[in-house]
């Protein structure tokens, strides 16, 4: 919550990451990436404000309980 991430580039952390937005990507096992994009984050401005809308239209709890119980609808 408005709070830039660095994150690999796999599974659902893939999904929180607007690159440049809020955080960077970096592969698995690159750690020279991964140092590379920790002092970017350092170095760079985010807008708070804009990175806590994102994550609350995108990831709020009623979201998150619409996706699994549409997820059950689909199976059942």
């Amino acid at each position: 919550m408005g709070t830039p991430l660095v994150a690999t580039n796999i599974g659902a952390t893939a999904d929180y990451v607007l690159e440049g937005e809020n955080g960077y990507l970096f592969e698995p096992n690159n750690a020279e990436m991964l140092g590379s994009l920790i002092l970017k984050v350092k170095e760079n401005t985010f807008d708070a404000d804009e990175m806590e809308k994102y994550i609350k239209k995108n990831f709020s709890l009623q979201q998150m309980v619409n996706k699994t119980l549409q997820v059950y609808e689909e199976v059942s």
